[in-house]
């Protein structure tokens, strides 16, 4: 296994136990931060559109809204997240989105 496979699986691990914790009843009881939806992108392949709904559905049991728009996967990085129109986008991987994303994190 390649350290960056390593990596992104413990990645996943520390993800999903915080968003495991994100739903105890401690964590439940808060309100939402705000009444904006969140907007996760859905791109053309299942495990990105399988992870988008899942992460979507434990924000809906903490309160927020969350909305589910289409997006092409380069422009979501170069535009949707720059932009405002996106606020999440899952599953870029660096050999065919590097650039995108380098330029995407440059603007916050």
């Amino acid at each position: 296994m390649s350290l960056r496979s390593m990596i992104s699986t413990a990645s996943m691990g520390a993800l999903t136990l915080a968003l495991a914790s994100a739903l105890t009843p401690a964590a439940q009881a808060a309100a939402p931060e705000s009444s904006d939806p969140i907007k996760i992108a859905l791109f053309d392949w299942t495990s990105v559109n399988l992870n988008a709904k899942i992460l979507g559905g434990i924000l809906e049991k903490l309160g927020y809204t969350v909305e589910y728009p289409t997006a092409d996967y380069l422009s979501s990085l170069t535009t949707g997240l720059t932009n405002g129109d996106l606020d999440v986008g899952l599953e870029f991987w660096d050999t065919t989105a590097g650039e995108a994303m380098k330029a995407s994190d440059a603007t916050g």
